[in-house]
């Protein structure tokens, strides 16, 4: 995905996504990361996030760097059940307000 320098369209749908790439000046590439978003559509929901981050963490899949990223909500560099896949759960409910 090619942004120009104003930014005003990420996406043809206007979501901001894991794994969108923003070039600027045709030289700096940037590689979007979404907290919660793990399967890179743009939403955070139950089945695509929350089990497949919790399914990378039990080693029953592979996910991409900004995937990892992505599900590692507390930036402590390792995907934990408490603190980063109940925050996402808690977030997809409204209990929290970001993450």
């Amino acid at each position: 995905m090619v942004v120009n320098n104003n930014l005003t369209k990420l996406t043809e749908d206007n979501k901001l996504r894991t794994s969108s790439e923003i070039t600027l000046n045709g030289e700096t590439k940037y590689i979007i990361v979404v907290n919660g978003d793990v399967n890179c559509d743009g939403e955070i929901d139950f089945i695509k996030d929350i089990i497949r981050a919790n399914n990378y963490r039990l080693g029953m899949v592979e996910l991409s760097i900004p995937q990892i990223l992505a599900a590692d909500v507390n930036s402590n560099g390792k995907i934990e059940f408490i603190q980063d896949i109940i925050a996402i759960n808690n977030f997809r409910l409204g209990l929290i307000k970001s993450l």
